[in-house]
C-alpha cells in the first residue's frame, strides 16, 4: 500500500474500494490498485492507492505468495529467496525498527548474482549457525 502515485507503473483508479485508518486515526479511501516495480528485478501486483499514505508498505503474505518464495530476517538484513530454486530474489536492510527493500545490491555490497561462498552454502543447508563455518 502506498500513497506515491509516481511508484505506480500501472494503476486501476476506482471508487468501488473501501477506506483504511491511517496513522493520525483518520479513514482514508482507497483510490484504486496497481503494479509497483519495488526494484529492477522486482514487481508487486494488487497494490493500494491511499491517497493519505505517504509511505510505502509491503504486505509479507502476499508478496511470498505471489513471488513463490519465503523471507529469512535478521537482525541488520533479510533476504527473499525463491522456494523452487532456492535462488535470492531480492534482499532488504534494517533501519530504525523497518526493513526496507534493496535496488538488486546485497547488505555486503555483492551483487545479488554473486553471493557470498559462505552464505551461499549457509542458504542450502537450511540456515545453519555460521559458527559452524569459522566467522
Amino acid at each position: 500500500m502506498t500513497g506515491i502515485k509516481d511508484k505506480f507503473t500501472s494503476l486501476h483508479l476506482s471508487t468501488q474500494f473501501f477506506s483504511v485508518n491511517v496513522a493520525d486515526g483518520t479513514q482514508s479511501p482507497v483510490l484504486g490498485d496497481g503494479i509497483v516495480q519495488a526494484t529492477p528485478s522486482l514487481n508487486l501486483k494488487n497494490v493500494l492507492y491511499v491517497l493519505k499514505f505517504h509511505v510505502s508498505l509491503l504486505s509479507i503474505s502476499q508478496f511470498t505468495k505471489q513471488h513463490n518464495c519465503s523471507v529469512t530476517f535478521f537482525p541488520s538484513y533479510c533476504v527473499f529467496q525463491d522456494l523452487t530454486t532456492g535462488r535470492r530474489i531480492g534482499s532488504g536492510h534494517e533501519k530504525g525498527g523497518m526493513y526496507y527493500l534493496d535496488d538488486g545490491v546485497s547488505p555486503t555490497g555483492l551483487t545479488a548474482s554473486q553471493p557470498d561462498p559462505t552464505l551461499l552454502w549457509h542458504w542450502r543447508l537450511g540456515y545453519p549457525s555460521l559458527q559452524g563455518f569459522g566467522r
